[in-house]
């Protein structure tokens, strides 16, 4: 007996096999078997007309935002998106240094008041406590940790012991679960004002740890004069 059998739908199941008119049984949280079921279940659906699929992988998603108000992500669910991958465009919500900047994200990140974390780690432990509903592919943001590490003056290349800092945090991510690390370097984000060194060392870090690495395409350098207020700079 099943737990649940989904009856009589159009079977995709992944292999590269044309769909087929079958049955899908469920023990449990599993698939258990799949095609001409004839046992019984406790609960049946009923699939005539209807295609069964594996759920959809959204690969560039911000969605790690949205789950910190709406932990079941119904929204993603109800378009058939079992898996997503957040903290793309070099925007994660970790790591953060202590201070104004981490209250400010994790606030406007619609998590409830009283949270708070600092470490990519904490954060994951954070989101694992609060049970979402999608699978999530977390990517930590390079936007994230130059912000953290240069504060609002990030409209410079880093120094020696700054990058230093990023690369600590970029590890440290790594090691607590990140799959790998995005960069947004359009104009006045973080990353724009990153030299070349700081790209090679970001990448070079996450080759070290056979992680992802992916990057916008920036089109120039930036061309603010070097006196001009850095408030007017950004409009």
């Amino acid at each position: 007996m099943y737990d649940i059998l989904i009856k009589d739908c159009q079977v995709v199941d992944g292999t590269g096999k044309p769909a087929y008119k079958g049955s899908i049984g469920i023990t449990g949280t599993r698939i258990t078997a799949m095609g001409d079921l004839r046992e019984t279940s406790k609960v049946t659906i009923e699939g005539k007309g209807l295609v069964a699929c594996p759920g959809f992988v959204d690969p560039h998603s911000h969605a790690d935002r949205a789950v910190m108000h709406d932990p079941v992500a119904g929204n993603l669910l109800a378009q058939g998106i079992t898996t997503f991958a957040g903290g793309n465009c070099g925007s994660s919500l970790a790591p953060l240094n202590p201070g104004e900047y981490a209250g400010e994200l994790i606030k406007n990140s619609g998590a409830p008041e009283n949270s708070s974390w600092t470490t990519f780690g904490e954060f994951l432990e954070y989101v694992k406590d609060h049970t979402i509903g999608p699978n999530y592919i977390p990517l930590v943001g390079h936007n994230t940790i130059r912000r953290s590490v240069l504060g609002r003056n990030y409209a410079k290349e880093s120094t020696a012991s700054e990058l230093s800092k990023i690369k600590d945090m970029l590890k440290e991510s790594f090691e607590s679960g990140a799959f790998g690390v995005t960069m947004g370097l359009d104009g006045n984000m973080p990353g724009h004002f990153a030299g070349i060194d700081e790209l090679v060392a970001v990448a070079s870090v996450a080759r070290e740890y056979g992680a992802l690495f992916s990057p916008h395409t920036r089109h120039h350098q930036n061309q603010w004069p070097a006196d001009e207020p850095l408030e007017s700079a950004y409009g």
